[in-house]
């Protein structure tokens, strides 16, 4: 796979971080995170998906906005904001494309060359 020109590592480190942290605290006990990378039309694809409960529906709307929370303790709510931010910054995206009672994936897209 071709890597990319211009990436801050220490970002995108952050990044994967806070998908697995909350891919992680969405198991129940012999749940199982999974992440897949592709190359596509000159982008990266990376899928971080669990086998959780899903994202609540009441909460599908501000999954992304700053200090929006699902509730749990000890959350901010600004770990997906920022994260989206983060790879917006790298001209790519963070966005939800599936939840249910089987779990959640998130999607990051991270173009392989500079524009």
């Amino acid at each position: 796979m071709t890597r990319a020109k211009i990436a801050d590592r220490e970002r995108l480190y952050r990044v994967f971080l806070n998908l697995g942290k909350n891919a992680l605290e969405a198991l129940t006990s012999g749940g199982e995170i999974r992440i897949t990378v592709r190359q596509t039309a000159g982008q990266a694809v990376i899928d971080v998906r669990d086998t959780g409960p899903g994202i609540p529906e009441t909460t599908l709307g501000s999954l992304f906005i700053p200090f929006a929370t699902s509730g749990r303790m000890g959350g901010t709510g600004l770990g997906l904001a920022t994260a989206r931010d983060l790879m917006r910054a790298h001209g790519g995206e963070l966005s939800l494309v599936e939840t249910g009672s089987h779990g959640a994936c998130f999607r990051l897209t991270l173009p392989l060359s500079t524009p």
